[in-house]
């Protein structure tokens, strides 16, 4: 049979893989195109690329399919049947109807249930029983059409999506070089209209553990993350990814660690975390895990509390070489032959900062800085992250610091910049203060002249012009400074 493949993740390529070796045609493997992906952000081919490329398969990967020409070209194949399996294009319905045959899409559950773009994490979460597979004559709803053939499996009480990812790939694979060699007699069946639900797209945002929720949930809501994008809880304040759980007897606070092997009382219940990854380390089994970072009894475990606020700082501020930057970390190891100090200067969002937010751990009352740009002061911290009391990623932050980076002004500039404008502007308050008190007549430039003027007889220290508590002392001594200076000249010009 003369086949299309359509499919882009690695879900699809046993599928592709079975259809050339049961023998079919395939006369063309349709693909989303390259992404950027990796450190040098160069083009990276999708699974079934890689592999149609490998078998000797001619490939297309267009942006979308709504365009006239490619309609034409997708059609000029004059395929039987076309398999769709993950592809993430939508399909026009020229394109539906191309093929002899018709469409026919291998789908990750059993429908009705879970239509849409993420079954197999959906069903876990939900704690069902079992999913399986349904071949589908396509049509233009949202996985609407008839079901062909249709199997099911049981989900395991500590399965992951990772692992019934792989289980229902085979079982997919399988089940389409059935359903070609049966095509002519099987009738297809439509789908009841109750019993629908859709699997929305997983979200990060949805990653965060709630112990408060049962044993059960908790233990299907890391399960059904598992392995992205991981469900995620923080201890001592660092951010642990958990990847495998199972319920367990326990009670206690929610959120607090029962024992030693990583039990976790929940809002009814306990689960006990069978695999977890460190930030920046490999994915581990717990065994291995706790030797490199214990979890002790009665440590509490889930988003902790933390304020935003301005700091001050000393000046000048600390380097990189005292605030453990990952990045800068990263890029010693990498690059031993670089000089800190170029590492320093290249490493943009760490140069001679003067405000920040602190992140404050209430158990060891250590305060974890967040370096922002200057120019940015801490907006940078997003709206939504500082309503729900969470930090930015390091990523995240590091992309907002260096982003425009080469567009700074000269450092020599950058240095003397802000104390001259608050000179300025604190001369300016207490000039005008002063003129006011002493009832004297000046214009705008005098009155800035004496106020400055004012501001350093009263002996104003640049270095607390950065914190707020500064700057008001500050105003204090220049306004008195500028009191004495309008007094001395008011006596001179008398004698």
């Amino acid at each position: 049979m003369r086949v299309i493949f359509m499919g882009t993740p690695e879900f699809s390529v046993p599928v592709l893989e079975a259809l050339v070796g049961a023998g079919h045609e395939v006369a063309c493997v349709y693909c989303q195109p390259p992404r950027p992906a990796g450190r040098g952000k160069k083009p990276r081919p999708t699974p079934v690329q890689a592999r149609a490329e490998a078998l000797g398969l001619p490939v297309r990967h267009p942006e979308s399919l709504r365009a006239a020409e490619e309609q034409q070209a997708f059609t000029a194949l004059g395929a039987d049947v076309a398999v769709v399996v993950a592809y993430g294009l939508i399909l026009p319905q020229a394109v539906l109807d191309a093929p002899a045959q018709g469409c026919l899409n291998i789908h990750a559950s059993l429908l009705p249930r879970w239509r849409g773009a993420a079954p197999i994490h959906r069903a876990i979460m939900a704690g069902d029983a079992e999913t399986g597979i349904c071949i589908m004559q396509m049509e233009a709803g949202l996985d609407t059409g008839p079901v062909l053939l249709r199997e099911a499996t049981a989900i395991g009480a500590t399965e992951t999506t990772g692992g019934l990812h792989d289980r229902l790939s085979d079982m997919g694979a399988r089940m389409i070089v059935e359903a070609l060699d049966r095509l002519p007699d099987l009738l297809p069946a439509p789908q009841p209209e109750e019993g629908v639900t859709y699997a929305a797209k997983i979200d990060k945002s949805e990653a965060a553990v709630d112990w408060t929720r049962p044993a059960q949930e908790v233990s299907a809501h890391i399960r059904g993350l598992a392995p992205f994008p991981g469900a995620w809880t923080l201890h001592h304040g660092e951010r642990l990814k958990l990847l495998g759980a199972e319920v367990v007897a326990g009670a206690g606070a929610p959120g607090t660690a029962l024992d030693a092997q990583f039990a976790v009382a929940c809002g009814a219940g306990a689960v006990r975390i069978t695999r977890a990854q460190r930030a920046g380390k490999a994915a581990q089994d717990i065994e291995t895990f706790l030797r490199g970072h214990p979890v002790a009894p009665g440590d509490g475990l889930g988003a902790e509390p933390w304020a935003p606020r301005l700091a001050l700082r000393r000046w000048p501020p600390v380097s990189c070489a005292g605030c453990f930057c990952p990045a800068i970390a990263r890029s010693r190891k990498a690059e031993p032959h670089v000089s800190r100090s170029h590492r320093h200067r290249r490493h943009r969002g760490h140069r001679r900062l003067r405000l920040g937010a602190q992140r404050f751990h209430p158990q060891r009352g250590a305060a974890q800085h967040h370096h922002l740009r200057r120019r940015r002061l801490p907006v940078l911290l997003r709206a939504d992250h500082v309503r729900r009391g969470l930090p930015l990623s390091g990523a995240e932050r590091h992309r907002r610091l260096d982003r425009g980076a080469d567009h700074r002004a000269h450092p020599l500039a950058e240095e003397i910049a802000m104390p001259v404008v608050l000179l300025i502007i604190i001369g300016a308050a207490a000039g005008f203060i002063a003129t006011r008190l002493m009832r004297m007549e000046a214009g705008i430039v005098q009155t800035v002249l004496i106020g400055i003027g004012g501001a350093l007889i009263g002996g104003l220290a640049i270095r607390f012009l950065v914190a707020i508590t500064g700057a008001l002392a500050g105003l204090v001594g220049a306004v008195l400074g500028a009191l004495l200076l309008i007094w001395v000249w008011q006596t001179f010009r008398q004698r």
